[in-house]
């Protein structure tokens, strides 16, 4: 996998809702909010249950490495957020957008796949009396992560034997 599918996902949002990618924000990355009227993204990771794993021996460059793989069912939440009426109003362009040819190409390129229907929630009350404007789309994709460790073979140890006569 090339890049964290969160990323890609907020690529493919600034590419085709042409946002500029200073408005598409991944929870908890430490940038401060906009404070105009302005439509922009939070992307947030709600859940990534596994639905697979498998644990295989291979040799890599004459090393014996175990891989370990896991196949997971990550649910996104894309929060489309304005104070003026743009993200009541452009909410279903990021379901357009996980449909689209770039998005296509970009989940060939990185792997993984973007389910292709999925709710929308207006959680504009959520935000009391900020008066935002809220809608909440659902993003789900089935992704693979991958780890490999190299293995001790046994002739590799050090140890000393003793032996009570």
């Amino acid at each position: 996998m090339e890049k964290e599918p969160i990323k890609v996902i907020a690529d493919i949002i600034s590419h085709q809702m042409n946002l500029s990618p200073e408005r598409i924000f991944i929870f908890n990355d430490g940038r401060e909010l906009p404070v105009d009227d302005g439509l922009y993204v939070v992307l947030s990771i709600t859940s990534r249950p596994p639905f697979g794993i498998k644990s295989e021996y291979k040799t890599v460059d004459g090393v014996l490495t175990n891989v370990t793989s896991m196949n997971v069912a990550e649910r996104i939440i894309a929060s489309v957020i304005s104070k003026n009426t743009d993200a009541r109003k452009r909410a279903y362009e990021v379901q357009l957008a996980m449909s689209s040819y770039y998005a296509e190409n970009q989940q060939q390129i990185n792997g993984f796949h973007i389910g292709k229907i999925a709710p929308v929630t207006n959680n504009s009350g959520l935000e009391g009396t900020a008066r935002l404007n809220r809608f909440d789309c659902e993003i789900n994709i089935i992704t693979a992560y991958e780890k490999a460790d190299s293995v001790d073979y046994y002739d590799a140890f050090t140890h000393t034997e003793e032996f009570e006569g």
